[in-house]
Order: C-alpha cells, then structure tokens, then sequence
C-alpha cells in the first residue's frame, strides 16, 4: 500500500524501523481512475448511467465538457500524479503539479493556491500528513472557478468535507468526484451521499487484478535483496515526513 494511515509512524521512529511501501505498485490503476473521475464529471456520465437504469433515452447529453484545452492542477507530483499528468496531456489538458521542491516545472506548496482560479480541474494525489490535512477547505473552494470539479484519488482528509458539500450544494464549483472520503466506509446516512454534483467512486481506484499484485511482489523481492545486502531500499519513508 502506499499510504501509511494504520501505522504508528513515531513508534517506529523511535524503534529505528526502517519502513518502505508500495508506491508505483497501483500507480497505473489510480490514475486511469482519476482521469475516468474527470471523463465522467465533464459528461455527467453517473447521470447517463441512472437514465439507462429507468429505461429512459435522453434527448440531449447531461454533461457536455471537453477536456481537449483545459487546465489542470494535480496536487501530489509524486508517482500517481505524474501518471495522470501523463494521461491527461493525451487528452490535450494542460497540467501543472505541485511538488515540495517546485522543481522540474512544477509549483511549490506555497504557490498553488493563489492559482486555484487558473485550473478547471484540481486534482489530489498526496498523501494524509499533519501538512496536507484539510488542504482544500473554504477559502480554496471560493477560490475556484465555478465550473471547476475536484477529483480526489489521494485521502479523504484532504478536504473539509462540510465546506465542500456547501460549495457542490450552492455551485460554487461545478462539483467532486471522490474515491476517498472520511470515514470509510461511508455512513449510509451520511450527507455526503445525497449532496448534489458529487460522484462517488467508494475507494476502489487501486483495485486492480492484472498487474498491480505481479508490480507488489517484484518489489518486495527486490527490497528483501537490497536489505540482505545493505544496499537503499526502493520506496523507503521519511518517517519524519510522514511519506
């Protein structure tokens, strides 16, 4: 996995545990899923999908964006977020993320949000950190262009989630495609749910059957070598960081 929420980081630093994690494993499957979550909020396709349900035929499309010329903002540059960066510029999107060191093209985390305005999709792939907790709350969201959706592939902490139901209800943005929400599992009776202009997608981005276990165990080989012989691990946390 390669979020590290169930694991008592500071025990292990204190213990000097050396930990690594999957990053990469189901980078692939991720981000086909973020760029599906931006394919499905510019056709509304959850709403074609509920017309078929009724056995109804609409005689015009519920959603009717392109995202051929548009901008996005991907929030976590690390190995998902390039993957869908990489994606989307095959959609002919332009993209800018945000990495720590704004290196290489990218914006630094002291940037991006006196930008929010320039994008029409913002895009999170970082991890849950004492830093990155309710990163996007609602400042960010009145920030945003109206017609702008989030789709949020990295933790449901991320966002506060009662501004974004205020902002999606009232159209201050066009709407969230979220795959990870807090708590998981979702209440059934919670608002989020019902809360118009949000899609969810219940956490399953990184579900892959195909690769993603094959990718898992060539890395856990190739770490156990690199332990037994002293060499870096690959994909080796900063237990510090958090990531």
């Amino acid at each position: 996995y390669a979020g590290l929420d169930a694991l008592d980081t500071d025990a292990l630093r204190a213990r000097g545990t050396r930990v690594t994690y999957g990053s990469g494993v189901n980078a692939h499957t991720v981000a086909e899923y973020a760029v599906m979550g931006a394919l499905v909020a510019a056709k509304r396709y959850d709403q074609v999908v509920r017309a078929a349900d009724r056995h109804e035929w609409p005689m015009d499309a519920p959603g009717k964006l392109e995202l051929f010329e548009t901008s996005a903002l991907i929030i976590g540059y690390g190995t998902i977020g390039r993957l869908i960066g990489e994606r989307l510029a095959g959609f002919g999107v332009t993209v800018t993320g945000v990495t720590r060191s704004g290196a290489d093209g990218t914006i630094g985390p002291d940037e991006w949000r006196a930008r929010l305005g320039d994008f029409d999709w913002v895009f999170l792939a970082a991890p849950a950190t004492d830093q990155s907790k309710v990163m996007i709350g609602d400042a960010e969201l009145q920030a945003m262009k109206p017609s702008a959706w989030i789709i949020n592939v990295g933790r449901g902490e991320l966002i506060d989630q009662d501004a974004l139901m205020l902002a999606c209800a009232r159209r201050r943005i066009a709407g969230a495609f979220l795959d990870t929400v807090t708590p998981e599992p979702l209440p059934p009776e919670h608002p989020l749910w019902t809360t118009p202009n949000i899609i969810h997608s219940m956490h399953l981005s990184g579900r892959s059957q195909t690769r993603m276990f094959l990718r898992g165990a060539a890395l856990f080989v190739e770490n156990l070598h690199a332990f037994i012989e002293g060499r870096p691990l690959r994909n080796e946390v900063d237990l510090a960081a958090g990531y």
